[in-house]
């Protein structure tokens, strides 16, 4: 070992099992740190349907502060498959960032299945992209990935998000800001989905965002420069229209019997046939957003009225799905509008008793009160089930009704003071439209911070209808639901352990899927502990319908460092209700120089196991592990 430079190895010697398979008179490994130019470290291994592969045989190459390249080999044994990998990256800070290339080769044995032959193919995909500020105002972004048939991810990458994604995306983005004030943003959008052949083109999609107007303008400035506004310069308007071109294509099956002769006989044949379908259609939308000046009745009562507008245009170009779904090309137009108003107040009771360290208390009510319109208008809803765009209404005419308080109490501390409170929010409302039950129920929620450290919170539920009569009951209403739950966490530190050192955060194939890595639970610094309770309680239902749950857990971490290069942690969860602990694990790591050693134990539970590890902390992939796994079958594997 040549500290901060190299590791060399001899010999390596690749195992399956006790079955020796390849072996090097040495290797190297870099241990420089920072970016600098060398050869890949390469891996042996087993892909998951058991293939046989050498990976990452290649050359990374820091040409400059801007740029890089990678490039490498992998080797798939069991197939006679070779892929070639290569990634360019750029970087300028402010100017060019998160900017790359990257593609790969593949050529593998392909058999057919017809002709029960095996033949060579060859098989890519390329990814890129591309991030630039051009000025302080124009930017533009693009990204893209293209592959050479459905299953080439499937095949070959041992990225789970890469084999499980179905859809191959590109895009690229342009967006500009004007001195005026305005903004523009064009997106163009290219989208095949894998299994369904299909392909969605927005091109392009674009979105303008005007500066808002005032149309009785926005006050005048005094000598002293402050800003003087009347009522009326209360009205605000703002208008983002946007655009979208919609296209589609798919690829479909058309089914038919054919009539032919079979010697004298006439027979029928179903005969199938791929053919593109497609789907076209234009949208532009309009929402124009009014904001009314706000109404105050003295110092007291705030009146806010609100309007808004929305209205889409839409062309149907003529294709196989417009026939098909009856809709004829055109234009249609389509629009909707609501309207509101709401009111709200705020009141204020106090009083000041000054008993022991009880300063004051305050309760603090605010209602308010609002009702919203909206017409019943239903424009060509058949084009708007076509093209998924345009807007409609149905009739509403409803009010609601909100009350919070707030509940405090000012409490002297030491030289401090604390405001502790609860806060209940009510709210209901009652629909005009509404054939049957048209009030809503009763939703309340409430919180108290009023305990140091402890978190209370919970909400009820109740229907101003009997159950049983569906009669209306308003003064009397009827509990459906109620929960409550509650927090308290607890920390400490042991000021009697030592401080730790740089304690290493190395990575095991066990702690890739669980929380067993080394040292993961520990908060550094000098031995430390947490406790946290979580309480909570619900219930549902009336009468025999009636069920509660509940849970009560105690959570325990103990963070020591016995020694400068040693830390031990300890967890424990444990089930109040069930009067069991249902997990504990122990954690110890040892610093040993550039080794690091770690020692994991679970005792109970349904992933009880323990698993040992010894690895060079500047490269966690060498090391001797038992790999054990507690959410897998606990196999030892041993590297």
């Amino acid at each position: 070992l040549i500290e901060g430079d190299k590791l060399i190895a001899r010999p390596v010697v690749f195992y399956l099992g006790q079955v020796p398979l390849m072996a090097l008179p040495y290797y190297v490994f870099p241990l420089k740190r920072g970016r600098h130019s060398g050869i890949l470290p390469f891996k042996f291994g087993n892909f998951e349907r058991g293939v046989r592969y050498v990976k990452d045989i290649g050359y990374f190459w820091a040409a400059s502060e801007y740029w890089d390249w990678l490039g490498y080999v992998d080797y798939y044994d069991n197939s006679d498959t070779w892929t070639i990998n290569s990634r360019l990256r750029f970087a300028k800070r402010y100017v060019i960032e998160n900017t790359y290339l990257s593609g790969s080769f593949t050529r593998d044995n392909y058999y057919n299945s017809g002709t029960t032959l095996e033949t060579k193919r060859d098989r890519w995909a390329i990814k890129g992209k591309y991030n630039h500020k051009i000025t302080p105002t124009l930017n533009v972004s693009a990204y893209g990935e293209f592959q050479s048939d459905n299953e080439y991810f499937t095949d070959f990458s041992p990225n789970l998000d890469d084999r499980l994604n179905r859809s191959v995306k590109s895009q690229a983005t342009i967006s500009k800001k004007f001195d005026n004030g305005v903004s523009a943003t064009v997106l163009f959008v290219h989208n095949v989905d894998l299994d369904l052949e299909k392909r969605d083109d927005k091109f392009p999609s674009a979105t303008l965002s005007l500066p808002t107007i005032f149309p009785f303008g926005n006050g005048s400035r005094d000598a002293d420069g402050k800003l003087q506004q009347k009522w009326y310069h209360g009205f605000k308007l703002t208008y983002r229209p946007s655009l979208l071109n919609f296209s589609s294509r798919r690829t479909d099956t058309l089914k038919y019997d054919q009539l032919y002769l079979d010697g004298d006989t006439v027979a029928t044949a179903e005969i199938k046939e791929a053919f593109r379908s497609r789907k076209r259609y234009v949208s532009v939308t309009h929402q124009p957003t009014l904001t009314l000046p706000r109404i105050e009745l003295g110092p007291y009562v705030n009146i806010v009225p609100s309007f808004g507008y929305s209205e889409t245009w839409v062309k149907i170009i003529r294709t196989d799905q417009s026939d098909s779904a009856g809709v004829e090309p055109g234009n249609y137009r389509s629009y909707t509008w609501r309207t509101g108003v709401s009111a709200s107040t705020k009141l204020y009771g106090t009083i000041n008793p000054n008993i022991g360290p009880l300063l004051g208390l305050r309760h603090v009510i605010k209602p308010s009160v609002s009702y919203s319109y909206r017409p019943d208008i239903d424009k060509h809803p058949e084009v708007r089930a076509y093209a998924r765009a345009g807007v409609s209404s149905t009739k509403s005419s409803s009010v609601g009704f909100t009350l919070v308080q707030d509940f405090q109490a000012k409490i002297k501390s030491g030289e401090t003071e604390r405001i502790p409170a609860l806060t209940l929010t009510s709210r209901f409302s009652y629909n005009f439209e509404a054939d049957e039950k048209p009030l809503s129920n009763l939703n309340t929620s409430f919180q108290f911070s009023g305990i140091p450290l402890v978190s209370i919170n919970g909400g009820m539920n109740h229907s101003f209808y009997d159950p049983d009569t569906d009669e209306l009951s308003f003064w009397s209403p009827f509990r459906q639901s109620f929960n409550v739950t509650t927090s308290l966490p607890l920390k400490g530190v042991f000021p009697f352990f030592d401080e730790s050192s740089a304690m290493p955060q190395g990575a095991d194939s066990a702690s890739q899927l669980g929380d067993h890595s080394a040292g993961s639970s520990g908060s550094g610094g000098k031995g430390s502990w947490s406790c946290r309770l979580d309480y909570s309680y619900s219930e549902t239902g009336r009468g025999a319908e009636w069920s509660k749950t509940s849970s009560f857990f105690v959570t325990t971490s103990i963070n020591v460092n016995l020694t400068p290069t040693t830390r031990m942690t300890y967890t424990q969860r444990y089930d109040f209700i069930r009067n069991k602990i249902i997990r504990k694990k122990i954690d110890i790591v040892k610093k040993l120089h550039c080794w690091s050693g770690s020692l994991y134990w679970v005792p109970t539970g349904p992933d009880r196991g323990f698993g040992f590890k010894l690895f060079v902390t500047e490269m966690p992939e060498i090391k001797i592990d038992s790999g054990y796994d507690s959410f897998s079958s606990g196999m030892q594997r041993f590297r």
